[in-house]
């Protein structure tokens, strides 16, 4: 019996898996036709933004002055992480406990 069960939900799952392949198919096929449209229709589309090569010339020279990071950012990245948790252990410390779980604050 067992075996007659597992064979039907083995059946089923290939019919499945089969419908499912045919329905990529086809979204497949309808995608290459959209794109293959939007990229005849980009051809005629002209754009003019004012400025571009100003702004080109901007990014280029930034990126052009980069450097790689070396043994002291890392290290003065671990630091300031490490400031980071300490000042914010402080200053939770420091905010009265009816603040910071919404209740009504405490009367004086």
């Amino acid at each position: 019996m067992i075996d007659i069960l597992l064979g039907a939900a083995l059946a089923g799952n290939m019919l499945m898996m089969m419908a499912f392949w045919l329905m990529l198919k086809d979204m497949k096929r309808d995608l290459v036709a959209m794109t293959n449209k939007v990229d005849e229709g980009l051809d005629d589309i002209e754009v003019d933004i004012p400025g571009l090569e100003e702004i080109k010339e901007e990014i280029f020279g930034i990126m052009g002055s980069m450097s790689q990071p070396t043994w002291l950012d890392h290290l003065g990245g671990a630091f300031s992480g490490m400031i980071h948790a300490k000042s914010q252990r402080i200053m939770q410390e420091a905010i009265p406990e009816g603040l910071l779980h919404n209740d009504e604050p405490p009367s004086p």
